[in-house]
């Protein structure tokens, strides 16, 4: 028998910066979310030395990608605005990502996309992108 885990029910929140304890308040109207993604870089350090025909590499820096959602665009909602005004400011933040298993990753994030849609046949959304700055943090 499978072990997946149905996403829905994941919480992404933004934090309030407090310290030394902050508060992270969901996002509203939250939909799809992807992310993070991290990735590492490699550096090719094959010499004429090198044995075989292969390339040699190295790890290098890793980069921990971004965090992208979408919601439900609600024009009046204060958190939607600041989300747009943390962008405008490159605000860094952190936000809690939270899966429906309680698995949880604290990411220092700046705004990088609010892309807006009005479609003429669906609800108004918002399609946001958040840069992570800097390396996860998990909880105990």
């Amino acid at each position: 028998m499978s072990l997946a885990i149905h996403a829905k029910g994941t919480i992404l929140a933004v934090g309030d910066g407090a310290t030394p304890t902050e508060v992270f308040t969901a996002i509203a109207e939250c939909k799809s979310i992807t992310g993070p993604q991290f990735e590492g870089a490699t550096i090719d350090v094959t010499t004429h030395s090198t044995a075989g025909n292969y390339r040699e590499f190295k790890a290098n820096i890793l980069d921990p990608g971004s965090l992208d959602f979408e919601i439900n665009f609600v024009g009046t909602n204060t958190q939607h605005k600041d989300l747009l005004d943390d962008q405008a400011a490159q605000t860094e933040r952190n936000y809690k990502l939270t899966t429906k298993d309680a698995a949880v990753f604290i990411l220092r994030c700046q705004v990088i996309r609010y892309n807006f849609s009005f479609p003429v046949d669906n609800v108004q959304t918002a399609a946001l992108s958040l840069k992570v700055i800097g390396p996860p943090t998990l909880p105990a």
